[in-house]
C-alpha cells in the first residue's frame, strides 16, 4: 500500500492508509440535480393532472344525473300532456257525435238516415208525417 506521502509505509507504523476519496465532477452532479427536480416536477404535474381528470369525471356524474333528472321530468311532463291530449280529443268526439245526433234526431226516420243514426249510436228520427 501506499501512504499520503506517495511513499510505502514504513514498517512498523500501524498506520492504516485511507484511499482518497472519489469526487463526481460537477457536471454530472448538475445532472443528478436536475433529473431530480425533474422527476419531482414530473410527479407533480402527474398528480395534479389526476386530481384534475377525478374532479372532471366527479361532474360529468353529476351532469349525467342532472340531465337524467330533466330528461325524467320531460317524460313525465309529455305523458302528462298525452293523457291529457287524449281526455281532450275524447271529449271533443264526443260533442261531435253529440251533435250530428241532435241534427239526425231531428230528421224523418226512415231510409239511409237510419244507418247513418246507427253509426253514431243515436236516437230514433222523428216520425215521418203522412202526406196528403
Amino acid at each position: 500500500m501506499i501512504g499520503r506521502s506517495g511513499k510505502p509505509p514504513e514498517a512498523g507504523h500501524g498506520h492504516v492508509t485511507v484511499p482518497p476519496r472519489t469526487v463526481l465532477p460537477r457536471s454530472v452532479l448538475a445532472f443528478l440535480i436536475i433529473i431530480g427536480v425533474g422527476l419531482a416536477f414530473s410527479i407533480a404535474v402527474s398528480y395534479s393532472a389526476a386530481t384534475r381528470a377525478n374532479q372532471q369525471a366527479e361532474q360529468s356524474k353529476q351532469d349525467t344525473a342532472a340531465v337524467d333528472r330533466r330528461l325524467q321530468a320531460l317524460e313525465d311532463y309529455v305523458a302528462g300532456k298525452g293523457a291529457q291530449r287524449d281526455a281532450d280529443t275524447q271529449r271533443l268526439h264526443q260533442q261531435i257525435t253529440d251533435a250530428v245526433c241532435s241534427v239526425l234526431e231531428q230528421l224523418p226516420a226512415g231510409n239511409l238516415l237510419d244507418q247513418v243514426r246507427a253509426e253514431y249510436g243515436c236516437g230514433p228520427g222523428v216520425p215521418p208525417t203522412p202526406s196528403p
